[in-house]
């Protein structure tokens, strides 16, 4: 993780002993163990939170899919097609073309004497 070697390790123990003391290093060593201990049971409550709401999603999901595929629901979605598909087309007046404008007739009729 840190990459440390043994070395490095016992350089910096001995580091440690000389600016704490030897009375005071056992009181340093129960507080970064319950400092760490606390980080990891705050990243275990993390990660069982995350867990939870992802089991709680999943769960919204399948119950929106249970409602989906429900025998009501399908029966009222196949009335609903079977409806649909025995109404009528509805029928629609065709499109009349329009005449031709007199102004474009005019126009073409200068252009051929000119």
């Amino acid at each position: 993780m840190f990459d440390i070697g043994w070395s490095e390790f016992l350089f910096l123990a001995v580091l440690v002993l000389i600016v704490v003391g030897p009375q005071e290093l056992p009181g340093l060593m129960r507080r970064l163990g319950q400092i760490s201990s606390a980080i990891r049971n705050a990243a275990l409550q993390f990660q069982l939170n995350l867990k939870a709401l992802d089991r709680e999603n999943s769960i919204s999901e399948l119950q929106k899919f249970a409602d989906d595929v429900s025998p009501k629901n399908m029966l009222n979605q196949i009335q609903d097609d079977i409806s649909e598909a025995m109404t009528p087309p509805e029928i629609v007046d065709p499109v009349v073309s329009e005449k031709p404008n007199e102004t474009s007739a005019s126009n073409d009729e200068g252009k051929k004497d000119g």
